[in-house]
């Protein structure tokens, strides 16, 4: 919560007091010459460095936030429009089948290629102009309920939905060419058709035997299945753009479900194998090491270890980072230091150990030394080792020994903050003595923060699986009733023979049906694969410095 400065001031007797300082340079100004003007100024007041916004974390966050968005905002359209130039496609490749003497007399009567290429380029422009609409009001829908998604994870001061134009305009058109890309095909043929072949109904397909009959497994399937297998292959263009169609459909239902089973694994990760306290509690200031004997004595406490940390500028070559270098006990087990095969790593008595992420982002390795610039205290610089990596989801972490931590501050064995594990039974006996105890600043209890994350990230994975489940359902529906209706369409003559000469209904039902069975079975596992790849993008996309992936 937020209050005016002076009365904080005068409230806490530190009257002038400032421990931040925002600046806004004037254009044209040299950042780092400004920086370098300010640590001057602040350092003998116990300035810990200015850096640029760049390098404040809350704009590395929504940078990296925005990066995300970015990418599936190109990469599912692409998804969508690709399924909505096939359908559009084969609607009115249809439509053209089904108008072939309408064409032929209106070619014979006087008109023209362009006068009838352009009637059927109006039917796609009704579709663009009403699907346009819908997806409009629909976008803005989706809006709204996005920016409501992130007030529960950054609660920023002010986040509004802002329909631009721009945008707009550009969702319009990129949908238009997507719409006229799909009809182009349809309407060439319709314009190239001459009238007196118009006027005829469409030949049938040649017949040919399929690959399952030359192969001698004809004989161990029905008539119907066989009559489906030959008419995929008589048109195999159409049957790999339907199976590829519901396999996005399919791929598009894998990915919140990755999402959430990728959470649910580094909710377990994070808080079952590395963090096993019960509640991590933080000082004002670092105190004395018999501070952790305070915390031992606690109700309910049944394993305290203790946290030294402190403010330092990572440097390696040209790439910097300024984190909280964490000081933990060699073996401690309450918050474990894990590396990339799930093994605990022991801290080295000299030598860091880094974050996958943080290694990765200063470029090193184990064995590559590092500069350590302490931002605090005696603000000591030295050069360290990379001991090790470890595997921490939580992004960018540098963790030391705890006794070497200290020895290199030069300011006694101190602590900055301890990990406790508290037996159940006494939760409310110890929450009240902690109260009570004074000089601590913060206390973080895993399983609240837990509960608050699952219930945050439920809501937005909840939010993008019933968006994702409806355009599945829209995108399969779409694809299997336009094939069925193209189907019967272009073979009703010889579905009537099939009649005529004796076949029953099931069994010419079970033509169509056993086709789009077998497309659909088809496109299963191209589904899935597809699915995993659109899964590994999206996580990818999200491989962040707060969020090592």
């Amino acid at each position: 919560f937020w209050m005016p400065y002076k009365e904080l001031g005068r409230a806490s007797n530190l009257d002038g007091a400032l421990n931040n300082i925002s600046l806004t340079l004037s254009p044209g100004a040299a950042e780092d010459a400004v920086i370098a003007a300010v640590d001057r100024v602040l350092t003998p007041y116990g300035g810990r460095g200015a850096f640029g916004r760049e390098s404040h974390p809350s704009h590395t966050r929504v940078r990296d936030e925005i990066r995300v968005l970015q990418g599936l905002s190109i990469g599912f359209p692409l998804v969508f429009l690709s399924v909505a130039a096939f359908m559009t496609n084969s609607v009115m490749n249809r439509q053209i089948t089904l108008q072939r003497e309408q064409i032929a007399m209106l070619k014979a009567c006087g008109f023209s290629r362009g006068q009838v290429g352009w009637h059927y380029f109006k039917f796609s422009l009704v579709i663009v102009v009403v699907g346009s609409t819908l997806g409009v009001l629909g976008g803005v829908a989706l809006g709204h309920r996005l920016v409501e998604m992130y007030h529960l994870f950054f609660r920023f001061p002010q986040l509004n939905f802002i329909l631009a134009t721009n945008v707009v305009l550009f969702a319009v058109l990129v949908s238009a060419v997507a719409a006229f890309a799909g009809v182009w095909g349809a309407v060439r043929a319709a314009v190239r058709l001459p009238p007196a072949e118009a006027m005829r109904p469409e030949p049938p397909a040649n017949f040919r035997i399929s690959l399952i009959e030359r192969a001698g497994w004809g004989k161990t399937f029905s008539v119907s299945l066989r009559m489906a297998f030959r008419n995929i292959e008589r048109r195999p263009m159409r049957a790999v753009l339907t199976c590829i169609a519901l396999a996005l459909a399919t791929g598009i239902l894998i990915v919140p479900s990755a999402l959430r089973d990728g959470i649910d694994y580094v909710l377990d990760y994070q808080w079952d194998l590395i963090q096993r306290q019960t509640v991590f509690v933080s000082l004002i200031e670092p105190g004395p090491l018999r501070a952790l004997a305070d915390f031992q004595h606690l109700p309910g406490v049944i394993l305290a270890e203790p946290v030294r940390s402190a403010p330092v500028e990572l440097r390696a070559g040209p790439r910097k980072r300024r984190i909280g270098l964490i000081g933990l006990k060699a073996d401690g087990t309450l918050n474990r230091i894990i590396d990339a095969n799930e093994h605990q790593l022991t801290l080295p008595p000299r030598g860091l150990v880094l974050s996958s992420k943080l290694a990765e982002v200063l470029e090193v390795q184990p064995g590559d030394m590092i500069n350590v610039q302490v931002l605090d205290g005696n603000r000591t610089s030295l050069q360290l080792p990379v001991a090790a990596l470890s595997q921490d989801f939580a992004g960018t972490a540098a963790f030391l020994e705890f006794g070497e931590l200290n020895r290199l501050l030069a300011e006694g064995d101190r602590i900055t903050g301890a990990y406790l594990s508290v037996a159940a039974g006494e939760w409310p006996r110890f929450l009240r003595e902690l109260k009570e105890t004074p000089r601590v600043a913060s206390v973080v209890i895993k399983n609240g923060i837990r509960a608050s994350f699952r219930k945050t990230t439920a809501e937005s994975i909840g939010l993008i699986q019933k968006i994702y489940m409806a355009f599945a359902v829209v995108v399969a529906f779409g694809i299997v009733y336009n094939s069925a209706r193209i189907s019967l369409s272009e073979r009703q003559r010889e579905l009537a023979t099939l009649r005529v000469i004796g076949f029953t209904r099931r069994e010419v039902a079970a033509i169509l049906v056993s086709e789009l069975g077998i497309l659909t079975l088809l496109a299963l596992p191209l589904g899935l694969v597809v699915g995993s790849g659109c899964s590994t993008a999206v996580i990818q996309s999200g491989n962040t410095e707060f969020v090592g992936l």
